[in-house]
């Protein structure tokens, strides 16, 4: 179940083999800044300047040609490399460290994740930073590369969340938020895609089509988090003392995340994906009701939240619905 980081290493295929320079270094060029620094810590690696830095078209990186090889900044992540076409020299949150072109160390990115909590715990030792930031970095990338959020992969103590939460100095929720949603936006390729399977349902049965509502998704990422990381799976209630709680019912959690209005049910399932999600609730009567809410006069337009959760073995999905705003 576990998603990995499906990331090309930079040089495994853009420096296979450098030619050899048919010019002179030339006495003007110079090296700058980053590469400067990781030129001085290795000079007899790197050589010498054959050409100033510039952009690199194709990747958008700096480059910068040397008497020995290439050498890189990115700027996504602020990495700073010089390779030989066979091995790639790093100047990372450890010092110089070397690899062979196409493999990674385990800080970089792309690197597969660790699998178990011990491998997490090894890796923030290595790098010196939290747990929970070394989590929050991989969603971010897991996010921008695929658009939406990766499984956590493992399943810690429940208490830990509330130990980290601690550490990085936010409420227990909003670190949840960030570590199994990022800054994925509220009505991403997930929620728009059980929209359209909400509305379909609708549309067959005669009812109108509704919109995704802000407060509604972030009560469904509430409670999803929480059935997940509390190990409960498929509750629709919240109790006090719980790990990430932040209201007791569907309705408690909209008020908090700041829905003025709120006469919202909840229907939960233990599985992912939209498709398979919202064809259970409809299979099951009472989902079903819910799902297929009419307008009400005087209230709030109906509108709804989704959101899937996964963490190890656990899942769950959640949709929120009705009259909010």
């Amino acid at each position: 179940m576990l998603l990995r980081r499906a990331l090309v290493p930079l040089f495994m295929v853009l420096v296979t083999a450098l030619p050899a320079p048919s010019l002179a270094a030339d006495d003007e060029c110079r090296f700058r800044q980053g590469f400067r620094a990781l030129h001085d810590l290795i000079p007899e690696v790197v050589g010498e300047c054959l050409e100033d830095e510039h952009t690199e078209l194709e990747t958008g990186n700096q480059v910068q040609r040397t008497t020995r090889g290439l050498l890189v900044w990115r700027a996504e992540d602020n990495w700073t490399a010089f390779t030989d076409g066979i091995t790639t020299w790093i100047n990372g949150p450890r010092g110089i460290e070397s690899r062979p072109n196409g493999a990674l160390l385990s800080w970089e990115r792309g690197a597969p994740l660790p699998e178990s909590l011990a491998g997490w715990e090894a890796a923030a030792a290595e790098q010196g930073r939290p747990i929970w930031r070394l989590l929050g970095d991989a969603q971010a990338e897991h996010i921008a590369a695929n658009g939406v959020p990766m499984e956590i992969p493992f399943v810690p103590d429940p208490q830990l969340w509330n130990e980290w939460a601690a550490q990085s100095g936010v409420s227990t929720i909003d670190l949840l938020l960030y570590v199994f949603y990022g800054n994925s936006p509220t009505d991403g390729p997930t929620e728009r895609a059980a929209l359209t399977e909400v509305n379909r349902h609708r549309a067959a049965n005669g009812l109108g089509p509704i919109g995704l509502n802000y407060h509604a998704v972030l009560a469904a990422r509430a409670q999803s988090i929480y059935n997940v990381v509390n190990l409960t799976r498929n509750q629709h209630e919240q109790q006090p003392g719980g790990v990430g709680y932040v209201g007791q019912g569907a309705v408690n959690r909209a008020r908090y995340f700041g829905a003025e209005q709120a006469f919202i049910g909840e229907n939960s399932h233990v599985i992912r994906g939209p498709a398979r999600a919202v064809q259970g609730w409809m299979d099951s009567p009472p989902h079903r009701a819910n799902t297929l809410q009419d307008e009400r006069s005087g209230m709030a337009p109906v509108a709804m939240g989704y959101a899937e959760s996964e963490m190890g073995e656990f899942v769950n999905a959640i949709m929120t619905i009705g009259p909010i705003r």
